[in-house]
């Protein structure tokens, strides 16, 4: 029982240090690739069909330092995907 409250002791004294805590820099900017599936649910299943996109793109930048709360961002996306199976995009003669 000792050993354990003196290493709980131990544990306590070094975490409520001051000097031992210190935020690390935030990364600037982001960019990622993305892909996946899609389908539409409820009323919008029949509408919207099925499909998948095949490449897809995000990039951000964000200046943005540990000590503020807020900041600004600037943030861009791309997708390019094939859906199967929808009416809503299909072209007809009545448009």
């Amino acid at each position: 029982m000792r050993p354990a409250l003196a290493a709980t002791a131990v544990l306590c004294a070094l975490a409520g240090h001051p000097s031992s805590a210190r935020a690390e820099e935030l990364p600037p900017g982001t960019i990622g690739f993305m892909f996946g599936v899609l389908s539409g649910t409820g009323a919008d299943a029949k509408r919207l069909g099925f499909g998948f996109y095949q490449f897809g793109m995000q990039a951000a930048w964000q200046p943005q330092s540990t000590e503020r709360r807020w900041g600004p961002s600037v943030r861009w996306g791309t997708m390019f995907g094939t859906l199967y199976n929808g009416t809503a995009a299909q072209v007809d003669s009545e448009l």
